[in-house]
């Protein structure tokens, strides 16, 4: 018998509380992830790099074929049951293992068509990860519910210190692309290990019960979301893989992952606290307002500086982290950086849409400018991995205006809570850029290391970022915001804040 505690209603919990374990998981997630992006970038070749990247797209895409839509319906959930939650995690399991066939017996005509034996090898392993991750789904789903993110913390960092010493260790030892491979694996499988022992429930075998139905609706709606997500994110590798060398992957896949490392581990979590937080008050649009705003302001304030040291400092920052060699992958990050803004803006409004039960929402404009997106990126695929970027942060722009017209018109949270720390978030960036560009040349010129010289821009960027973001209402409850999370973790630490 479960736990009745990981069950029935949401838990009426702080954010702050809970943003401030999942911060911490944040900031060991994103410091892991840059320890091993340097290392063995300096390991591996540029050609190694992009046939994993290329192995990977294949499983990242169906991997959010249900899986993530089966756990954000449980999250959401008003009242969840046991039956639900068990009737979910086979449902999952057996669409994963589908998947997981599927991808093993075309294989060999994904390496032929690419002209990549190895992934003959690469696709049955990625498939084995993708039926592990059936099987992980609603433990997550009741981690997130019961806002155990402390719990979270604690699994995601062990596991990503131990898959990251056996990459590491591996790909000295001239392993090459198995390196990246088998830390995905070995991740997989501590990962649901850990799972299974901090979560005390066990699925029971599936049974009729009421809700289900509802709850494979909302996962479907969720799946067909972030599914158009990846095949926005992994199309490029894809095409690239055929139209252009798996070095050009490689340096995509590079500069990508300097762009995520830090946005992606700082947006992942606060998006993983909002949706069970924000559908405990989905019955109350003010409430639900109110809140989207307090963590909207976070995030105006401590991407945007992130943001502008990217696009000013993608060089330095390539060559600084990963070596002379991946100089190429920051141009590629140029316009990643450059693309996110409208992401930045956006983000936590599209999960205020899927705690009120509206998964789906945005979908159209997603599948609207897809054709566009892939006729510019088959263009673009023989020019290289900073023109393929560049194509990608020209969608994102032209589908913001859109996205924003359909907020104003019918978003579930009234357009006062956004608009306007909106507006004041594009006007911090601008003004940040602008400095920065102008001190661009001065930086660039001084006798120092490309090392110090991206250390002196964060720095900078941030001290004019958040000393321009004090001017606006959004900087200012941000601030206070930031304070509260401070005085949790010295309490934690059993400190009194000054």
């Amino acid at each position: 018998m479960a736990d009745n505690s990981w069950f029935g209603p949401h838990p009426q919990q702080s954010i702050i509380n809970a943003g401030a374990w999942a911060a911490i998981a944040t900031f060991g997630n994103a410091l892991l992830s840059l320890t091993g992006t340097i290392i063995l970038s300096r390991l591996l070749e540029p050609s190694e790099v992009g046939l994993f990247s290329l192995a990977f797209a294949f499983y990242s895409i169906p991997s959010m074929a249900f899986g993530p839509g089966l756990q954000a319906a449980a999250v959401q959930a008003q009242d969840l049951t046991e039956q639900q939650s068990s009737n979910l995690f086979w449902i999952n399991v057996a669409i994963n293992g589908a998947l997981a066939v599927l991808l093993v017996t075309t294989a060999p005509m994904i390496a032929a068509f690419f002209q990549q034996p190895l992934m003959r090898l690469f696709c049955p392993v990625f498939a084995l990860i993708l039926l592990l991750e059936g099987f992980a789904t609603q433990y997550r789903a009741l981690l997130a519910r019961a806002m155990r993110f402390d719990l979270v913390a604690k699994i995601q960092l062990t596991v990503g210190t131990m898959s990251m010493v056996v990459a590491i260790v591996l790909a000295w030892m001239g392993f090459g692309a198995w390196a990246l491979v088998m830390q995905v694996l070995v991740g997989a499988i501590a990962d649901r290990l850990a799972l299974a022992a901090v979560v005390p429930w066990r699925p029971s075998w599936f049974a009729r019960e009421d809700g289900i139905r509802r709850l494979v609706h909302f996962s479907a709606g969720s799946s067909l979301t972030l599914g158009m997500h990846m095949i926005y994110t992994q199309a490029q590798a894809i095409l690239m893989g055929r139209l252009a060398s798996v070095s050009e992957i490689g340096f995509y896949n590079r500069g990508q992952s300097l762009f995520q490392k830090p946005f992606a581990q700082i947006l992942g979590p606060l998006h993983a606290v909002l949706l069970p937080a924000l559908a405990s008050r989905q019955q109350d649009r003010d409430e639900l307002g109110a809140a989207l705003s307090r963590a909207n302001s976070m995030l105006y304030a401590i991407l945007p500086p992130l943001v502008v040291w990217m696009m000013t400092s993608a060089g330095d920052i390539a060559v600084s982290l990963l070596g002379d060699s991946w100089k190429p992958a920051g141009d590629a990050l140029f316009w990643f950086a450059c693309g996110s803004i409208p992401l930045i803006l956006f983000g936590c409004l599209w999960k205020g849409n899927e705690a009120v039960g509206r998964p789906t929402w945005g979908l159209g404009i997603r599948v609207a400018f897809l054709p566009i997106l892939l006729a510019g990126l088959t263009w673009a695929a023989p020019h290289g991995a900073a023109t393929m970027a560049a194509v990608g942060a020209v969608v994102e722009w032209a589908s913001a205006p859109v996205i924003l017209w359909m907020l104003i018109k019918d978003g579930p949270v009234p357009h006062r809570y956004f608009v306007r720390p909106m507006a004041e978030c594009v006007f911090v960036v601008a003004a940040n850029l602008a400095f920065m560009w102008v001190l661009k040349p001065w930086i660039s010129a001084l006798p120092v290391s490309a090392v110090m010289r991206s250390g002196l821009s964060l720095a900078l960027c941030y001290v004019i970022g958040l000393s321009v973001a004090q001017a606006f209402p959004f900087g200012r409850a941000a601030y206070k915001e930031w304070l509260g999370l401070v005085r949790i973790w010295l309490r934690g630490a059993g400190m009194s804040p000054v």
